[in-house]
C-alpha cells in the first residue's frame, strides 16, 4: 500500500518497486486464468461469462462508496433486496439492484 501512495518513498529505500508490480501483476493474471480453467468444464464458455457478477459487483461498489465497512453494508443490503423481490416477483430482482443503485446517486452523487 505504501508503494502506490508515494513512489518516490519506497524507492529511496531500494526497492525496485517495478519489478514487485509486475510480479503482483503476473500473480493476479495468473489466477484469473486459473479461475477461467476452473470455471470452465462447469459452464459454458462465452465472452459475457462474468458479465451479470461484475455489473453486481458494480452496483455494490456505487452504492457503498471506497469504503471496506460500507460495500460490505451495501452487498448484505442489496443481496437482501435482490432476494425479497426475487421472492414476490422474480423477474425484477435484478432490475431492483439498479433502481437502489439509481436512488443512491440521485440523493449521493459520486465525487471524483
Amino acid at each position: 500500500m505504501q508503494g502506490l501512495q508515494d513512489r518516490e518513498a519506497v524507492q529511496s529505500l531500494g526497492i525496485d518497486i517495478d519489478k514487485y508490480f509486475a510480479i503482483v501483476f503476473l500473480l493476479g493474471s495468473a489466477l484469473a486464468a486459473l479461475g477461467g480453467i476452473l470455471y470452465g468444464p462447469i459452464s459454458t464458455v462465452h465472452p459475457y461469462m462474468g458479465f451479470r457478477v461484475v455489473t453486481l459487483c458494480f452496483a455494490v461498489v456505487i452504492v457503498g462508496g471506497r469504503e471496506y465497512r460500507g460495500t460490505a453494508i451495501a452487498s448484505y443490503v442489496l443481496g437482501m433486496v435482490m432476494a425479497l423481490t426475487a421472492w414476490f416477483w422474480g423477474p425484477a430482482a435484478d432490475a431492483m439492484i439498479f433502481a437502489v443503485m439509481a436512488v443512491v446517486l440521485i440523493f449521493r452523487p459520486i465525487e471524483f
